[in-house]
């Protein structure tokens, strides 16, 4: 019995471990506190979401602020339907940024709409 509780305390650790190491590199790569990257991984996994998905959302915020994807009026399009503009965006961290957008996008009735 002690040997199954310690086999289990052992992939407990090393599953934690993996988790904050995931976290600690998304930080470094995004500039989002380990602490928020958390609580929007946790929300992401209960909406059929995973960590990678909030990566890549925060990673397109990044490049349109910058103007890096070539097409900003797409960019100003996508937030002008959820009432946002790029220069709401302006001097915002991108932690700031993301759940800006998020809670413009959760304010929005439509499910359909609110997933597109």
């Amino acid at each position: 019995m002690g040997a199954a509780i310690t086999a289990s305390m052992g992939l407990m650790i090393r599953s934690f471990a993996k988790t904050g190491s995931e976290l600690n590199d998304l930080s470094l790569k995004t500039r989002v506190s380990v602490e928020a990257l958390a609580v929007l991984k946790y929300a992401a996994e209960q909406n059929g979401a995973t960590l990678s998905t909030i990566e890549m959302a925060i990673k397109r915020v990044s490049m349109a602020m910058a103007g890096v994807t070539g097409d900003t009026g797409q960019a100003d399009e996508a937030f002008e339907r959820i009432k946002i503009s790029l220069e709401d965006l302006q001097g915002l961290t991108p932690e700031q940024q993301f759940l800006k957008i998020a809670y413009a996008i959760a304010e929005i009735p439509n499910p359909m709409t609110r997933a597109a």
